[in-house]
């Protein structure tokens, strides 16, 4: 049974009462009155934290106006400062390897990620060039027609050139050239002093003075160069002027040449030159007729290759003449030397001759000296097989050795002679050898093949700059085989041609060579197509207007028609001044073909707003308001950006008023009436791409060619009969718009509860009955469209 809560509640108060009581009768002490008072001083001592000596202490220096409790913060503070524990470093190695290890991973992994993008990239741009090099060389192929990369155009007032120093060298002395059409000075020789001054370089120095000293005796036929007397003298005169030079400097270099001494003339040089070479020669028990330890035949050889006959007489007649016989034709071939007609005619010569030869063929030829084997071989020209390779040592001494075989001009030398010897100099490789393409180049201007010449320079990126220029200087001088068009191989030849290789590419190779930098180097580049200017294309069209023509057309813009035509005269909006056009020189350059070409091409490949353009710089007002009608009947309808169109627009439209009436007498009413027309419709159709219906409907009102009424069909059907064909073609597209405008302001109206609604009716159905009785069909979906919209607007 369990108990109530009133008992509960009266047994607790019985516990509580004998508790007390029990208490108060008997307390269990245990600690003394002294004893109780310490404790209860070190109670209060711990709740309080002070003592009574501390309290005591305070009491005393507050009365000296000292505060004990701010001084105690301070202390413990300095104390907590002072002996604060130092903070145990990470010693987590483990952690902090891992850490690391991760961080290098995840290094590796991104810079890989990174070098794999590039690479692909890389790869992937090479792949587009080569495969753009292939379609070029197969258009090249079949087509013959130069292509180069396609660079993007930046005009801006500061372009940075794409033209280096030398470049910028030779792009200097061409417009000089060009404006100094009155007193021109030849370009070779200009080209050449400007390698010599300022290109330092001593292999291009070489081959602008080899170019230059071959030119003088040259002749734009290569056969005739070639089996010219004239020329081959010029080039045997070159390689032993060559060789003088080479003596002079040997003789500079070395300490024995000075030792030597002797009166500055060839022979006493040639003399010290053989002193130098004996360092050389182990020994000369080959040689004969060796005289004080100096061989004879060594002398001769020297001579001969420098090209001074009196002196290799003279070294035959100090070792005591031991060849009379050669000694004597050699003095005749000196004195024929000026003539060489008198050679053909002294038999005495011949049998001299005749004489050598037996005795070379029957004793010399087996002789150990081979420097006399050479002497007798090369004046003679009776062993052309042996190439004398103990003597002829160098790659300029083989062609010394065979341009004397061949002074006979029989059996001129030709480019398999040429590559011959260069295979024998420098093995079957030589063309992959940077330091012979200088050398190679040189040995073909020897041997009369410029434009084989010329078309192996342009080859390496390095020296086609040079080899441009050299083809220009000679072209200038009309002494270069070119070819008949610039769609031809850049090295081929004609039927009738002796040689396979003699006709350069020349207009190709300056088309190729200045679009590399024409768009950053306008002005430059220009220059180099002025060059053109006498070339015709296959039609019959001047070279330099397609070129130039091409290159606006591939960069048009605005800015550029103000870089190359200049800005319009405001007193004469036909005269444009201040382009790059204007620089040239004008007597043999017409900007006003330019610019009809240009219209032309433009108008052929649909750009009708570079068309139009250039039709407003030549003043054919009439050409461009078809043009531009033609365009705005296509475009004006379209919702998109038409900022270039109206810009033209408001061109046409000054230049059509300017002064208050047409400043053209060419342009019919028609023509003029369509034009504002379309003007007008291009104003309806912004107002409604843009949402202003009102102002859309204003503007149609003043074309005056849709009714709002019934009384107003007959009226404007007369007026659409009268539109013309760019008119008809956008009218479709005012219907549309027109009823377009109906249906969303009726929307908009019926949101209202307007009582414009019946308005609105009234004129979709009067647009509906207008569009049935219009001359022209409409398109079948504009139909529809026109009749599903004045439905909604009546069933609702």
């Amino acid at each position: 049974m369990n108990p109530s809560l009133s008992e509960l509640l009266e047994r607790a108060k019985c516990l509580v009462n004998q508790t007390t009581m029990g208490t108060t009768a008997q307390l269990p002490v245990e600690l003394t009155l002294p004893e109780v008072l310490q404790k209860a001083d070190e109670m209060h001592t711990r709740l309080t934290g002070q003592s009574m000596d501390s309290q005591r202490t305070i009491q005393m220096f507050s009365q000296s106006g000292i505060d004990m409790s701010k001084m105690a913060r301070k202390v413990q503070n300095l104390q907590c400062m002072i002996f604060e524990p130092d903070e145990m470093p990470d010693t987590d190695v483990p952690g902090l390897l891992q850490r690391m290890q991760q961080k290098s991973i995840i290094d590796i992994i991104e810079e890989t990620n990174a070098n794999v993008f590039k690479t692909i990239e890389k790869r992937r741009w090479q792949w587009q060039f080569q495969e753009w090099e292939d379609e070029k060389q197969r258009l090249f192929n079949e087509f013959d027609q130069s292509d180069t990369k396609t660079a993007t155009v930046v005009m801006s007032n500061a372009v940075i050139s794409s033209l280096n120093r030398i470049k910028q060298l030779y792009a200097e002395e061409i417009i000089s050239y060009n404006n100094n059409q009155q007193r021109r000075v030849s370009l070779l020789s200009t080209f050449t002093q400007l390698a010599q001054q300022q290109l330092h370089d001593e292999q291009v120095t070489k081959m602008w003075q080899v170019l230059e000293h071959m030119a003088k005796e040259s002749s734009s036929c290569i056969k005739a160069r070639q089996q010219s007397p004239q020329f081959a003298q010029q080039a045997l005169l070159y390689v032993e002027q060559g060789y003088r030079q080479y003596i002079r400097s040997s003789l500079r270099r070395s300490r024995i040449g000075f030792k030597c001494g002797g009166i500055p003339s060839l022979y006493h040089k040639v003399k010290n030159f053989v002193c130098i070479k004996l360092q050389e020669w182990q020994s000369l028990i080959d040689f004969v007729d060796v005289v004080r330890r100096r061989p004879l035949w060594p002398h001769v050889f020297y001579s001969l290759r420098c090209g001074h006959l009196p002196s290799a007489v003279q070294f035959l007649k100090d070792w005591e003449d031991p060849q009379p016989e050669l000694r004597e034709l050699l003095e005749l071939m000196h004195q024929f030397k000026t003539d060489p007609k008198l050679i053909e005619l002294n038999s005495h010569y011949e049998r001299l001759k005749m004489r050598l030869v037996n005795e070379y063929k029957e004793r010399l030829s087996q002789c150990s000296d081979p420097f006399l084997k050479a002497v007798f071989a090369i004046v003679l020209d009776c062993d052309p097989v042996n190439l004398h390779g103990q003597v002829l040592q160098s790659l300029e001494d083989l062609v010394w050795a065979q341009l004397m075989l061949r002074r006979d001009l029989q059996t001129p030398l030709t480019i398999s002679d040429v590559e011959g010897m260069m295979h024998y100099a420098y093995g079957s490789n030589y063309l992959n050898i940077a330091g012979t393409i200088p050398i190679f180049f040189q040995l073909l201007v020897l041997t009369g093949y410029f434009e084989a010449a010329l078309e192996y320079l342009s080859r390496t990126e390095a020296n086609e700059v040079h080899a441009v220029h050299m083809a220009i200087a000679l072209n200038e001088l009309s002494l270069l085989g070119v070819a008949s068009n610039e769609l031809e191989p850049m090295l081929g030849s004609h039927t009738d041609d002796a040689s396979v290789l003699c006709r350069l590419n020349v207009v190709r190779l300056i088309i190729n060579y200045a679009k590399r930098f024409e768009e950053t180097d306008v002005y430059e580049a220009m220059n180099y197509y002025f060059l053109l200017r006498h070339y015709q294309s296959i039609d019959g069209s001047s070279l330099m207007l397609n070129v130039i023509g091409e290159f606006m057309i591939r960069n048009f813009r605005p800015q550029m028609l103000d870089l190359m035509f200049g800005k319009p005269d405001p007193n004469e909006p036909t005269f444009y001044a201040g382009g790059m056009l204007d620089r040239l020189p004008s007597t043999n350059f017409d900007k006003n073909a330019l610019a009809s070409k240009l219209a032309h091409d433009l108008t052929k490949r649909c750009k009708y707003e570079a068309a139009i353009e250039m039709h407003l710089i030549t003043g054919q007002l009439d050409k461009a308001m078809d043009l531009m009608c033609c365009l705005l009947a296509q475009r004006l309808h379209i919702n998109s950006p038409k900022e270039n169109l109206r810009m033209i627009l408001t061109k046409l439209t000054n230049r059509l008023y300017s002064g208050g009436a047409p400043c053209s007498l060419f342009l019919s009413s028609n023509e003029i009436l369509a034009f504002k027309l379309l003007s007008k419709l291009m104003k309806f159709f912004d107002r409604f791409h843009a949402g202003d219906y009102d102002q859309a409907l204003e503007v149609l009102d003043d074309t005056e060619l849709i009714p709002k009424s019934y009384l107003e069909v007959d009226f404007c059907l007369s007026k659409v009969k009268m539109l013309g064909a760019d008119a008809v073609k956008v009218f479709p597209n005012v219907l549309l718009s027109t009823m377009k405008i109906y249906f969303r302001q009726y929307k908009k109206q019926k949101s209202q509860q307007s009582g414009a609604m019946l308005l609105l009716r009234e004129r979709a159905k009067v647009l509906i009955n207008f569009a049935a009785y219009l001359p022209h069909r409409l398109p079948p979906n504009i139909n529809m469209r026109l009749v599903k919209m004045e439905l909604q607007m009546q069933d609702n």
